[in-house]
């Protein structure tokens, strides 16, 4: 197979790095934020320029094209393709130089914007690009898509900061493209022999030739974002071509073929590293959001807001911040919002002092006032930390649109138009007249400030009339770019979604230039071929909807329900790559692995291949598939914090029961007997502990590798406890009532818990009313039990049920977050449609025990809460990050203790079964955020773990052990 020629070929070459021609890591990298699927040969990882000279090398003798990968967030389709995929970010993530005098920065293609920026802020720089994908784009894909956010109106693109770049070329010769500073030195580039010089002679050609034709074809001098084709009519601003006599400083550069490589997309040749201006830090910035009763209102007072001083003015519209309001990690980022705009201008204003700050904002405030006739209502200023939560909703939009359910999505193929500001808003009239033409609805949000909205027809691209919309909608909107002197790529490439376009936006002089160009800097078409210079159609190579996929012979799930089908869960995921950042709580094995295998977008994009599989129970089975769900933790990150929620402990738990049903082990044994054998291990507590003991002493001599200590019980059972102490403590039948939901860990692992629970709340003058859960639903629902799980939940509901009858101003309240949690979240979509009903009229009542006791001080705002010394750090489980929310927590520590530190990040890496079954892979995780915070604890600060399984990551990896809130709150009111 070629694939296997391959890896023989690089090996040969000298290659360093990794290469994975694997059918799993050919499926993960076939698509990337767009709408198109392309099967790779191969995956490869350099470790150094050299390495890409090799690649480049063999993918010549092979006859195979090369395409240059970072994050893969491109919606254009310019990060897949049919040779060999080189990604960057695996090794190639070095910032190799920043030189505070000069202002510049060089790195290499795989460093992360948002990592970059964090470590020029220390130098009070920063690189003036801040696009949605920042926490986990690189600077290989900012460059290639000549991507900038939403502040250039004031700093333009990565075009205008580019300084130099190393460059390897199609015959793997290595170009340095920098400033060339007279006439006579660009004399001898010209000279050069090979390719390098051969570049230099054409470009001279070309530009001097065919000056006027070029800027008579491109768009519109005023627009900033511009990016269709090869930036030509940016290399005739420098002086070597410039017909001006006036040069402003940044064009005052002889020449530098350096902003051409910005935009094309890989087209041209591979930049290895690559050196940016940078600016300073703004010293003070705060946002003024202007809230509209009308979107094209909103849209025409954007000149107005631009001339307020502004330095970024960006649109979100209603369909977007709608869908934000049941979106379980942004709902709390709406604070904001006031009333139900239609639309909202979000304006941010720097200025190098908080006196200068507030002149400006007060000159926005009276710009609001009078576009009150013009559909202003409103205008909200956001500062501080409290902004971060704008930036977010903003951010998440195109994510969060693709998570809609249904069949019909937002998708990209005139998402990118720009437009000069005095025609944006007839720009915009002609598309929404469009879109009633087709019959479609459309979703608005980005760049307002530089004609750039971002256009997302709702399209249902496995119907064939969806599918010639798309076709139409593409040439009408190319059609009106052109019309209004436009650019049909502003900052997301042209890729092979516009490329087609690119003879009728430039005409056949200029378009012809543009091929000269690639082909001389590639006569083989093989750097990234297809993009720019097109040949394939429009609608070729799409993305194979799996969509139908709505049931498979019996679902484990209620997916219809709550997703519209199996295959539309699982289309969720669109390719955004959310979970490849490198902050927030998802998704901790790709943190701790950097491997694209180990992301939720990795597993989705395995699984969607095996539901295109005529027997997809069979290709669910796959060892590619299976290993990397096994490498998922069912943190449920992805839930709150992928845009588009795209829950893969529940897909996982789905895959696990279509293929594993009739599987059995050992290992499978326990897991779905473990609540019966805990009351075993209860007996044995004694063997367990001297088992443990055993380890640890060999561990020390070097014999044993600590890993693991065994989970032992403390050898009581909280229900007899209850019946023999705790029920005759119950205050008066007066008293109000809290059912307390006793799941089994606590019953006979950690009954301490459970008895600090139930004292806390007698002391508060409550009676408590224990449900005994017999068995972990959590535990069951995450190793694909389904049936079972169905069944327990049945008979819990029917618990619950009697106990809310006989109680029925009673909350429900859990000690254990991931078995309460399970009632919020899965339960929904695996009990009977009647239960389902019933609960659903209850769910307000259920409440996490930290949920419960701030509910209840907002309730008593004069109950006396007793204080404690120490200091809290605090590690929230990980579900109750994703379903409710990690300073809940904390704010209900701090009602007794004086400081209560988070421990950042998400999951502490034991998810209940998952630190055993991947100790190595658990480890690293802990080692990312968990085991550094502990670490640093002193002795008068209490370590809170939430959850069963953090109080095990800390004992067996820290030797230090966590208490539950319940535990602290017991210390407070000393009993």
């Amino acid at each position: 197979m070629i694939t296997d020629a391959l890896m023989v070929n690089l090996s040969q070459a000298g290659f360093e790095g990794d290469i994975d021609t694997s059918m799993g890591a050919r499926q993960r990298y076939a698509t990337d934020g767009s709408v198109y699927e392309v099967l790779p040969y191969g995956v490869v990882f350099p470790k150094s320029t050299q390495d890409i000279q090799r690649i480049v090398h063999v993918a010549a003798r092979m006859r195979l094209s090369v395409t240059a990968r970072g994050a893969g967030t491109s919606l254009a389709g310019q990060a897949i393709g049919d040779g060999i995929i080189i990604d960057m970010t695996r090794y190639m993530t070095s910032i190799l130089d920043i030189n505070i005098e000069q202002r510049t920065v060089t790195v290499q293609p795989g460093v992360v914007l948002d990592t970059l920026n964090q470590t020029l802020k220390a130098h009070n720089l920063w690189l003036p690009i801040d696009t949605s994908t920042a926490n986990r784009c690189v600077m290989g894909g900012v460059v290639g898509n000549n991507s900038c956010g939403a502040y250039s109106l004031t700093y333009r693109t990565p075009r205008e900061h580019i300084v130099s770049l190393t460059l390897v070329g199609h015959d793997a010769s290595i170009m340095h493209l920098a400033p060339v500073l007279d006439a006579q030195a660009f004399e001898a580039k010209k000279k050069n022999a090979g390719l390098e010089g051969h570049i230099y002679q054409t470009l001279d050609q070309v530009l001097t030739e065919h000056h006027d034709a070029i800027i008579e074809a491109f768009p519109d001098p005023s627009l900033i974002r511009r990016n269709t084709g090869y930036a030509l009519d940016a290399l005739l601003t420098q002086s070597r071509w410039s017909t001006s006599e006036n040069t402003d400083d940044a064009s005052s550069i002889y020449a530098n073929l350096a902003p051409l490589v910005c935009g094309s997309e890989g087209t041209l040749g591979i930049a290895t590293d690559v050196t940016f201006n940078l600016s300073p830090l703004p010293k003070a910035r705060a946002l003024l959001v202007f809230h509209f009763d009308d979107i094209f209102q909103a849209l025409d007072a954007t000149p107005a807001l631009i001339a307020s001083g502004a330095n970024a003015v960006e649109l979100i519209d209603d369909a977007t911040l709608s869908e934000t309001e049941k979106h379980a990690g942004l709902s709390h980022h709406r604070f904001w919002l006031l009333g139900h705009p239609q639309a909202v201008q979000v304006v941010e204003y720097f200025a190098d002092s908080i006196n200068a700050l507030e002149q400006k904002l007060d000159q926005g405030k009276a710009l609001a006032v009078t576009l009150l006739a013009n559909g202003c209502y409103a205008a909200a200023v956001v500062r501080g930390s409290e902004m971060a939560s704008v930036w977010e909703i903003r951010k998440a939009g195109l994510g969060l649109l693709m998570g809609k359910a249904g069949k019909k999505k937002a998708v990209a193929v005139i998402e990118d138009a720009a437009v000069p500001i005095v025609h944006l808003s007839a720009f915009m009239r002609d598309i929404r007249q469009l879109m009633l033409e087709q019959g479609v609805g459309c979703i608005y949000y980005g760049h307002a400030s530089v004609g750039l909205i971002h256009l997302r027809p709702e399209l249902d691209l496995s119907d064939m009339r969806d599918k010639r919309r798309f076709e139409k909608i593409a040439a009408r909107v190319s059609t009106l770019v052109k019309h209004y002197h436009g650019s049909l790529s502003g900052e997301h490439g042209d890729g092979r979604l516009r490329a087609p376009f690119l003879g009728e936006q430039f005409g056949p002089t200029v378009f012809s230039l543009l091929k000269h160009v690639k082909n001389t800097f590639d006569p083989y078409h093989r750097m990234n071929p297809g993009k720019i210079i097109a040949t394939q159609l429009l609608t070729s190579d799409m993305r194979q909807a799996v969509s139908h996929v709505a049931t498979l012979k019996r679902n484990g799930f209620d997916w219809v329900n709550s997703d519209g089908g199996f295959g539309l869960a699982v289309e969720k995921c669109n390719g955004a790559g959310a979970c490849r950042k490198s902050t927030g709580a998802m998704c901790p094995t790709f943190q701790a692995t950097h491997d694209d295998a180990e992301s939720t977008r990795g597993r989705a994009n395995l699984l969607r291949f095996a539901l295109q599989h005529v027997n997809p129970v069979k290709a669910m089975k796959s060892a590619d598939l299976q290993q990397a769900l096994s490498t998922c933790l069912g943190c449920k990150a992805c839930y709150s914090e992928c845009p588009a929620s795209v829950d893969m402990a529940k897909l996982k738990a789905e895959v696990l029961f279509q293929t594993q049903n009739n599987r059995w082990s050992i290992n499978r044994f326990v897991l779905r007997h473990y609540a019966f054998l805990l009351p075993i291990l209860s007996r044995f507590r004694r063997l367990v502990g001297t088992l443990n003991t055993i380890r640890s002493s060999l561990s020390r001599l070097g014999v044993w590798d600590k890993r693991r200590y065994f989970p032992v019980a403390r050898g009581s059972d909280l229900q007899h406890w209850w019946l023999s102490e705790g029920e005759i403590h119950n205050p008066k039948d007066d008293a109000k009532s809290v059912i307390l939901l006793i799941d089994p860990f606590t019953r006979y692992q950690h009954p301490e818990r459970g008895i600090a629970c139930i004292k806390v709340m007698q002391n508060m003058g409550l009676n408590v009313f224990p449900v005994w859960i017999s068995d972990s639903t959590r535990l069951l629902i995450s190793n694909g039990f389904l049936d079972v799980a169905k069944r327990k939940l049945s008979v819990q509901w029917s618990l619950c049920a009697s106990a809310i009858q006989q109680h029925p101003e009673a909350f429900v309240v859990g000690i254990e977050p991931a078995e309460l949690l399970v009632w919020r979240d899965d339960a929904m979509s695996l009990l009977s449609q009647q239960h389902q009903n019933a609960l659903s009229q209850h769910m307000a009542k259920f409440m996490l025990w930290d949920e419960w006791l701030v509910n209840f001080a907002q309730s008593n705002s004069n109950f006396y809460w007793p204080k404690i010394e120490h200091h809290i750090l605090l590690h929230v489980h990980c579900h109750q990050k994703a379903l409710s929310q990690a300073t809940i927590a904390q704010q209900c520590l701090s009602l007794i203790a004086p400081q209560v530190d988070l421990i950042d990040g998400g999951c502490c890496g034991m998810s209940g079964s998952f630190g055993y079954e991947q100790t190595d892979l658990s480890i690293k995780i802990a080692q990312q955020y968990f085991l550094p915070a502990i670490a640093n604890m002193d002795n008068k600060t209490l370590l809170v773990t939430c959850g069963t399984s953090c109080h095990q990551q800390a004992k067996d990896l820290a030797d230090t052990e966590g208490l539950h809130t319940a535990e602290v709150f017991a210390k407070a009111f000393n009993c």
